[in-house]
């Protein structure tokens, strides 16, 4: 199903049960991740009995800062089990094999995790060295069906389900604790609570694969026509490159409380991912991470918004900056 004999497919209800099942298995050490990381990962890799180890981001690849990530594998190489590099924003287009082969050249048993979630789904694999590319179709992602996530697992990786017990309303109180506790700067404590969905999904992978296809390529399409009327009314000098506009259409301001508050009162609405996590978890500094944060507007370029939404936002933007 991968076209690339190296690899196997792994579909679950959640991206993040993939992760889970893998880290189960592997069963301790620790897990590198970037320190403004979705929350739900750090989370998982706790759930799996694993720690997560998390180091600031670079401010031009707003990914994990290479020369950091090396010095701690240097300094410690025996105590990571696994690496999720994040393709922040859905950018793709970098070549991580050099990055992935420097990894191994420091930790060969470690466990890489291309995280493409936030990407353009794809179902072919060319060329990668990881040990797993993840993609998601939970909410608000590139193909959003609202659940669903599926992997190019190395074929060497002998796969195992570990069933969890699972409460839809558990789920919930997790996502708006995450909220409240980035909203207040709290520190994180994850709750032993059945949030984690191990169910089997709904879909077969062939239906599943053709409804990701079909919505990949009607958003696709309709990013292409919102990102246009953003790059053409927006400053340029605003705008991050066109790598990063795949998942939303992102910008940098001075003013990122102001604009987003312009934005709500006019009756639209933006966000800013993602918020530095890692001293909600373990009261590490994370600077860089903190100065992307506090300049990142993602605009919305989904069937959320259309054409007029986003014209207005621009006006509106522009006329704040």
């Amino acid at each position: 199903m991968t076209e690339n004999d190296n690899y196997q497919t792994i579909y679950e209800s959640r991206a993040c049960y993939i992760l889970y099942n893998i880290f189960k298995k592997i069963g301790k050490g620790k897990v590198i991740i970037p320190a403004n990381i979705c929350p739900i990962v750090p989370a998982t890799i706790l759930k799996a009995g694993l720690t997560p180890h998390f180091i600031d981001i670079d401010t031009k690849s707003f990914t994990i800062n290479q020369s950091l990530l090396f010095r701690d594998l240097k300094c410690n190489p025996h105590d990571f089990s696994g690496l999720i590099w994040v393709r922040t924003y859905g950018d793709n287009h970098l070549d991580i094999k050099p990055l992935i082969q420097t990894v191994r050249a420091y930790s060969p048993s470690i466990f890489f995790v291309d995280d493409q979630c936030l990407s353009i789904p794809s179902f072919t694999v060319e060329n990668s060295e990881a040990d797993l590319i993840l993609y998601s179709t939970g909410y608000s992602k590139v193909a959003e069906i609202g659940s669903g996530g599926y992997g190019f697992l190395s074929s060497d990786f002998v796969y195992e389900r570990f069933p969890l017990a699972f409460k839809e309303s558990a789920y919930v109180k997790l996502q708006a604790y995450f909220r409240n506790s980035i909203r207040q700067g709290s520190q994180i404590n994850i709750p032993q609570t059945p949030w984690l969905d191990s169910r089997m999904p709904q879909l077969s992978f062939s239906e599943y694969k053709e409804k990701v296809l079909i919505l990949s390529q009607n958003a696709v399409a309709h990013k292409a026509k919102i990102n246009k009327i953003y790059a053409d009314v927006l400053p340029n000098d605003i705008q991050l490159s066109n790598t990063f506009q795949n998942w939303r259409f992102n910008i940098f301001v001075k003013n990122k409380v102001h604009i987003l508050k312009k934005l709500f009162e006019a009756g639209l609405f933006a966000s800013s991912h993602y918020a530095p996590i890692a001293p909600l978890y373990s009261l590490e500094n994370t600077p860089q991470a903190d100065k992307v944060h506090n300049a990142i507007v993602n605009l919305f370029n989904d069937f959320r918004f259309n054409e007029v939404k986003a014209e207005k936002a621009s006006l509106i933007i522009k006329d704040n900056l």
